[in-house]
């Protein structure tokens, strides 16, 4: 609740990582998908995952801040490993700024968001259970 009492919808999940607020240029910085976290499916989602907490759950999950509006260059790279991938708007209940972005068959890539001042998750799952592992990701901000 606001100090004029309205309501404003967050995140209903804990990230894994707070990579902080970003600087402007080249952010490098890694998602690990290797913690089980009660994470909300994701829309284009391949895997058997579902919303409990599991043992075998390769997602992961990372909160940061913009603090400046701008298009956002999200540069990804990994291996052994297909991953789906979302950023979501912390102030807006975490709905999906994009929908959900699967790379595949290529495992680097390239994505942009507009994206307003404010925290933002970026939510990834690995394609099948017990295949995830670090994704890097190299954020350029304005």
């Amino acid at each position: 609740c606001e100090n004029d009492c309205t309501l404003t919808t967050v995140c209903s999940f804990d990230a894994n990582q707070d990579w902080g607020v970003l600087a402007s240029g080249p952010n490098v910085l890694t998602l690990e998908l290797d913690d089980p976290q009660n994470l909300p499916q994701l829309s284009c989602s391949n895997s058997s995952d579902d919303t409990t907490t599991d043992a075998n759950e390769t997602d992961g999950s990372a909160m940061f801040e913009v603090e400046t509006a701008g298009a956002y260059l999200f540069e990804l790279d990994y291996t052994g490993f297909d991953v789906q991938l979302e950023v979501v708007a912390e102030d807006q209940g975490c709905v999906s700024l994009r929908g959900c972005q699967d790379l595949y068959p290529d495992t680097t890539g390239a994505l942009f968001y507009v994206l307003q001042p404010g925290t933002y998750r970026l939510v990834g799952e690995a394609w099948t259970d017990d295949l995830g592992g670090p994704v890097a990701v190299t954020i350029t901000a304005p």
